[in-house]
């Protein structure tokens, strides 16, 4: 029966069967009707199962990915922990008797061993609560070991049956995994910001000395035990209402105000804001140097710790006095600056030596009560607690962000509230914390600072 087309419309042509037309012809017409119906059922059950098929798929698909991602996390995890419980094990160091040969195969047995231990971890780790694995067959791991970088480097890889098309498929699917643990950093740079203020005379202070001198013993022990492969360099920062820079800068370019002053004790107050809470551009607003007002010891520069640098922090803590109001900002920013390598102290790294030699910055604060001045410029005269403490928050904020020259941090900061009942300083510090927030009483400063010295020789995991 052939059809033509006339502006987008179907019309028969006109030699139709007669008996189409006549009441005879109903019965055929109704015959092919039903035909049809059924054609386009079968069609619609056909497109329907289409249909279910690729959203089972799809569901599928989304279920196996999501699986695919829990067990590579899972594998990252054993693999990370894996690696820094290896590392407790020293890396084996060439006698100085010993053959090339020699210490080659007792670092490849070493290396055996470990890769026998982290595929052990692995297979243990990745085991659901039930007990149950979907690995198949044991974990792949290779290690690479650096001695004189003081590394190791793994890959890991797994083959995991996935909850849906394993059931269709026999081939698993691979995972893998990259980790690299060193003992420690190439370098830890760390500022003491401790309150001498007035509140803290008498067994506070004396508390304070002898937390303060374990920590710097601990660092050293840990110095000297890693035979050169850390370093660690300490800068003392005591604050009150302002911060002593010291006097040999009275000359310096980026000074101003009272500097030549012969009663000028050393003692610097605030820039302008906001020059205040940043670190350098000096040359738009220079430090300002004040006089007669109460002045806490001067600040030691990072000094590394070794056996003369042990002693020589060790005495500069037991020198440590208090008197004084509290002016948090003031420790903060200068603590920062102490760590920075522009000037007023350039004893720290260089940013280049930050991202290229691993080197980490952390500024410890330890204080015991809330802002009790703030701000007048250059002085710490005001009484606004509320501006001191949004300029806590906001040095905190400076210090914690990301060095475009490094990609890292300008430093960590670790906070110690001793003593306080102030529930805001303490939620302001605990909240400016990025390594760990302390909040001890009497006769607790002692374990704080173990811990802290405990934390940083810990081994650390970089990738």
């Amino acid at each position: 029966m052939p059809l033509e087309v006339i502006g987008g419309y179907s019309r028969f042509h006109e030699t139709i069967p007669v008996h189409w037309m006549n009441p005879g012809g109903n019965e055929i017409m109704s015959q092919m009707l039903r035909k049809l119906r059924r054609a386009e059922e079968g069609a619609v059950a056909v497109f329907a199962a289409l249909g279910f098929f690729f959203l089972v798929v799809s569901t599928g698909a989304v279920i196996d990915v999501n699986a695919a991602l829990k067990e590579r996390a899972r594998l990252q995890s054993a693999l990370d922990g894996g690696l820094l419980a290896a590392m407790q094990e020293k890396i084996p160091r060439r006698g100085a008797n010993e053959s090339e040969q020699a210490y080659a195969d007792r670092l490849s047995a070493f290396r055996e061993q470990v890769e026998q231990f982290l595929r052990d971890h692995i297979t243990h780790l990745m085991k659901g609560a039930d007990g149950a694995s979907n690995l198949e067959g044991a974990p792949t791991v290779t290690l690479t070991i650096d001695p004189e970088n003081a590394s190791m480097h793994a890959e890991a890889s797994v083959k995991v049956r996935m909850p849906f098309t394993g059931s269709f498929f026999t081939e698993p699917v691979k995972i893998g995994a990259g980790a690299e643990a060193r003992t420690g950093y190439g370098s830890i740079e760390v500022a003491l910001v401790l309150d001498t203020t007035g509140s803290m005379w008498g067994s506070k202070i004396a508390e304070l000395r002898g937390a303060a001198k374990e920590f710097i013993d601990i660092i050293h022990d840990n110095a000297q035990a890693s035979n050169g492969q850390q370093t660690y360099k300490i800068a003392i920062v005591p604050f009150a209402q302002y911060v002593n820079i010291g006097t040999s800068f009275e000359n310096a370019w980026w000074l101003s105000g009272d500097n030549h002053h012969p009663s000028w004790h050393g003692c610097v107050g605030s820039r302008i804001y906001p020059h205040n809470v940043k670190d350098g551009n000096y040359s738009i607003a220079k430090m300002v140097a004040v006089r007669n007002v109460s002045c806490p010891n001067a600040i030691t520069p990072l000094t590394e710790v070794d056996d003369s640098g042990q002693v020589l922090l060790k005495a500069r803590i037991d020198a440590l006095s208090a008197n004084g109001w509290t002016y948090i900002p003031a420790g903060l920013v200068w603590g920062w600056r102490a760590l920075s390598h522009k000037a007023p102290f350039t004893q720290g790294a260089t940013d280049q030596d930050v991202k290229e030699k691993n080197v980490r910055r952390i500024v410890i604060l330890m204080t015991d009560g809330a802002n009790t001045r703030s701000p007048t410029y250059p002085k710490h005269s005001g009484w606004n607690t509320t501006l001191a403490n949004n300029l806590t928050t906001e040095v905190c904020d400076k210090i914690k962000a990301t060095n475009p020259a490094t990609g890292k941090r300008h430093a960590d900061i670790i906070t110690i509230t001793f003593q306080v009942n102030n529930t805001t300083i303490k939620n302001l510090l605990k909240n400016c914390a990025t390594m760990g927030s302390y909040d001890v009483g009497s006769g607790g400063l002692s374990s704080v600072f173990n811990n802290i010295a405990q934390q940083l020789v810990k081994l650390h995991l970089s990738m």
